[in-house]
C-alpha cells in the first residue's frame, strides 16, 4: 500500500511510486498520493507528444502487447489469515500445473510464472481484508489464475 511507499521516499529509496487507485507519487513533489498531479502529468504528455491519450496507450499495446488484470478484495478471517501467513513461510514451486518462477515476500506473496503472469496476495494495510491480483496476457488466463489462486488460502 501507498503508506510504504511514503516512508521510502522519506529514506530517498524510490523516486516514483503508484497504485491502483490511479494516483502517483514523484520525488520532490510530495511523499504522498496525489491524484491531482497524476492528472496534470497526462495532460503535459498529450500536450508534449501531439497525441490522444488512447492513441498513446494504443502505441504501447502495439509495442508490448495487451496484459490483462484483475483484482479482489476478500474478507480476512483467522483461518484465511493462517493459510496466507503459511504461504508467505513455505511458497509453492507450482501454481497448479505452472512453474514458479520468482517469489517475492514483500507485504505478502507474488508468484511470478512463465509469459510474464503473475499472482499476487496481500493483506490490506487500511481494512480487514486480503488483496488479490492476478496478471495475464489473456482475461481467460488470467480468470484462471485467479480461482487457482485464491484456492491457496481457502
Amino acid at each position: 500500500g501507498f503508506k510504504f511507499l511514503s516512508e521510502l521516499f522519506l529514506q530517498k529509496k524510490i523516486i516514483f511510486g503508484g497504485e491502483e487507485s490511479a494516483c502517483i507519487a514523484i520525488k520532490d513533489h510530495l511523499p504522498e498520493k496525489d491524484g491531482i498531479f497524476a492528472g496534470l502529468l497526462v495532460a503535459e504528455m498529450i500536450a508534449a507528444v501531439g497525441k490522444t491519450l488512447s492513441e498513446q496507450i494504443n502505441d504501447l499495446f502495439r509495442k508490448y502487447g495487451k496484459r490483462v488484470g484483475k483484482q479482489k478484495s476478500i474478507p480476512l478471517n483467522a483461518a484465511r489469515e493462517r493459510k496466507l501467513k503459511k504461504l508467505i513461510k513455505n511458497p509453492p514451486s507450482f501454481l497448479n500445473d505452472r512453474k514458479v518462477l520468482d517469489i517475492e515476500t514483500i507485504e505478502g506473496i507474488k508468484l511470478d510464472l512463465a509469459d510474464d503472469d503473475w499472482f499476487l496476495l496481500r493483506f490490506s494495510g487500511t481494512e480487514p481484508l486480503i488483496r488479490c491480483y492476478a496478471e495475464s496476457g489473456s482475461k481467460k488466463e488470467v480468470e484462471k489464475l485467479m480461482g487457482i489462486g485464491l484456492k491457496l488460502i481457502s
